[in-house]
C-alpha cells in the first residue's frame, strides 16, 4: 500500500456528480493517517469520518494524486493572527489542517480566502476589503467555523465568479456573523453566494449588494 502514518488521504465515494463540470464525489474528507496495519488492512484516522460510506476509496496525498490530478500541499497546526495584509491574495488553494486565522485587516486584496480543503480550522475578525474572492472553500472542507467576518467589495473590473462561495462537497462548516457585500460591476456575474454541501450551519449573516 502506499498509505502510511503521517499521510494526509481524501477518504471519497466512488461515484461522482458533475458540478459545473468538475466531477466530484458525492461524499469525501480529508483526513490525517495515524496508523496502518497491512496485515490486517485497517486505517486509523486522527479524525472520525462522521458519515457512514460505502465503494470507498482512500488517496493520499502527494506531489500529484490520483484524486485531484494536481499537486496538493496541506499545512498544519499553523496560526496566522494580528496582521494587516494587501496585494493579490491572502490565503489562497493548497489546504489547511488544524489552523487558526484571526485578526486579520485587509486592505485591497484581490482574493481573501479561496481554500481548497480547510479542516477543523476556525477563522475569526477577519476585516476590510476585496476585488474578486471574500470567501471560497470547496475541495471537502469540513469541520471548521468562521465569524466575525466583514469584508467589503471594491471595484476592480468585472466580477464572475461569486463573492462567497461553497463548493466541491464541503461538509459540516459553521458561518456566524459573517458579512460580505458585493458591487454593481458584481452584478451581471455570479450569485452573491453559492453554497452546496452538507450539513452547514450560518446564524447572523449577511450577503449584500453594494450597487446604488
Amino acid at each position: 500500500t502506499n498509505l502510511a502514518a503521517g499521510l494526509f488521504a481524501f477518504v471519497r465515494t466512488v461515484e461522482e456528480y458533475d458540478d459545473s463540470g468538475v466531477y466530484t464525489p458525492f461524499y469525501y474528507r480529508l483526513v490525517k493517517i495515524i496508523s496502518v496495519n497491512a496485515g490486517t488492512g485497517v486505517i486509523i484516522f486522527k479524525d472520525p469520518i462522521p458519515r457512514a460510506m460505502t465503494n470507498v476509496l482512500i488517496s493520499p496525498v502527494v506531489a500529484t494524486d490520483a484524486f485531484l490530478g494536481y499537486g496538493t500541499e496541506i499545512i498544519e497546526d499553523i496560526e496566522i493572527g494580528h496582521m494587516k495584509v494587501s496585494g493579490r491574495n491572502f490565503v489562497y488553494r493548497g489546504g489547511v489542517y488544524n489552523g487558526y486565522i484571526h485578526d486579520i485587516l485587509c486592505e485591497d486584496i484581490v482574493n481573501v480566502m479561496a481554500i481548497n480543503a480547510m479542516v477543523n480550522c476556525k477563522i475569526e475578525r477577519i476585516s476590510g476589503s476585496y476585488s474578486a474572492r471574500a470567501i471560497e472553500l470547496k475541495t471537502g472542507s469540513s469541520g471548521g467555523v468562521c465569524r466575525d467576518i466583514d469584508l467589503k467589495y471594491v471595484p476592480d473590473g468585472a466580477v464572475t465568479e461569486s463573492p462567497f462561495s461553497l463548493s466541491e462537497q464541503v461538509n459540516g462548516l459553521t458561518f456566524e456573523r459573517v458579512k460580505v457585500s458585493a458591487g454593481a460591476d458584481f452584478d451581471a456575474g455570479a450569485c452573491l453566494a453559492s453554497v452546496s454541501g452538507l450539513d452547514h450551519q450560518f446564524r447572523d449573516c449577511e450577503f449584500v449588494s453594494n450597487s446604488p
